[in-house]
């Protein structure tokens, strides 16, 4: 009995111990060298979880880092003459002396080869990629030459201000010395230069012209003249201007105290416009009475003025194309001839438009230039005595009429 219930209590302990250990924290784990071996801290973040319908490889590899852009194929080209030392031109351009070699991108070029006693070579030539090719000059023995060249069509040279060629064009009849030159080409802005000369010697000159479409410069003596172009008030001399469209264009310079100076620029070619203006220290007076406040009056195609009454205290000498318009009525024209000084007065003298005739610009004589005003005048002033130095000839009157006349007194 005592045997039996000793076994039970045995039973009953290591129930017992086995449940203990079940429910105690975990021991440290030994290795199998029996050494205690701690676990790894846990990641103090988990990552995301992939998106759903997302495959994730094990063990994807980083991207690679791009790799730089292949260089450009080119082409290799040799460059030989019977000689060393001759110039090698590629495009025009200096490049070297023979013998060279050169790597070049794909594409057709200009090969030009000179050296002094000797004609020059001109080739052209393919550089195809990863491709080798050479060039063998075959110089012929000559006196020397002189070859001009420019960027674009329809260019000429012109030599001392004399003698022009078309280019391209190369000279070999030139005698020794020294020259000027000047390159010009319609729409550019034209090049000079000099060069020198001497037998046996091959002068080569390549010109890049600049386009001169839509440039126009305006300076005056003196400076600080106001410019207006086609109406429009533009700057200060001197000016330069931009993208000014290429037309005819009318100019006009005011200064205080000077005389206002009008001018044409014509730029419808494409050419560069330059204009040079000096602005007289004094002007005439112009003076228009369209005899409406809805008149207008134009100079040489320029809006002067509007109203019933229009005037230039100082306009410079010389002959002037004006309009004169109103709403309603035939415009009024006519070529004026501007004196150095004094006083011009016109009054229009409208026509509507169904009439046969046409609007006229009639000359108004002053007062004091009136042969009347003078006759009674001076016919009052002889009562005093003075009559005959008041009428005086330099005043320049209108002429007296043939036969009588009456005239009034005051």
């Amino acid at each position: 009995m005592s045997g039996m219930g000793n076994g039970g209590r045995w039973g009953r302990f290591t129930g017992l111990a086995v449940l203990a250990l079940m429910l105690a924290p975990p021991a440290l784990a030994q290795s199998e060298a029996g050494a205690p071996v701690e676990e790894a801290d846990a990641p103090a973040e988990e990552a995301d979880a992939p998106a759903e319908g997302v495959e994730v490889s094990p063990e994807e590899p980083a991207a690679e880092e791009a790799s730089a852009p292949p260089e450009e194929a080119t082409g290799r080209l040799q460059v030989n003459s019977p000689m060393p030392g001759a110039q090698v031109y590629i495009n025009n351009q200096l490049i070297g002396t023979t013998p060279m070699k050169t790597t070049l991108p794909p594409g057709p070029y200009t090969i030009r080869i000179t050296a002094d006693g000797f004609d020059p070579f001109v080739r052209r030539v393919d550089v195809e990629a990863n491709q080798n090719q050479s060039i063998n000059a075959e110089l012929i023995p000559g006196r020397g030459t002189v070859e001009f060249l420019a960027n674009t069509r329809g260019a000429k040279v012109i030599i001392d201000g004399r003698r022009e060629w078309p280019l391209p064009v190369r000279l070999s009849d030139i005698s020794p010395g020294s020259y000027r030159f000047e390159i010009q080409a319609p729409g550019h802005d034209s090049h000079t230069g000099e060069f020198q000369f001497t037998t046996g010697r091959n002068v080569f000159i390549y010109e890049e012209l600049v386009s001169s479409l839509g440039k126009v410069e305006i300076v005056s003596e003196p400076d600080g003249a106001t410019v207006f172009l086609d109406g429009e008030q533009v700057g200060v001399t001197p000016l330069q201007l931009n993208d000014v469209p290429a037309a005819r264009h009318v100019v006009r310079l005011e200064m205080s105290k000077r005389a206002t100076v009008f001018r044409t620029l014509d730029t419808s070619d494409g050419s560069r416009g330059q204009l040079e203006a000096r602005l007289p220290d004094s002007g005439a007076a112009l003076k228009i009475r369209t005899g409406s406040e809805d008149g207008e009056v134009r100079l040489e195609g320029h809006l002067i003025g509007t109203g019933s009454n229009v005037a230039i205290d100082d306009l410079e000498r010389g002959f002037y194309n004006i309009e004169v318009s109103r709403d309603g009525y035939k415009p009024a024209t006519s070529r004026l001839d501007v004196p150095a000084s004094g006083t011009l007065i016109y009054e229009a003298d409208f026509r509507e438009p169904d009439a046969n005739s046409a609007s006229r610009l009639l000359p108004v004589t002053p007062l004091v230039q009136r042969w009347t005003f003078w006759t009674a005048t001076g016919a009052g002033a002889a009562a005093v005595g003075v009559g005959g130095f008041l009428i005086w000839r330099a005043i320049q009157p209108e002429p007296i009429p043939e036969g009588d006349y009456v005239v009034t007194l005051p």
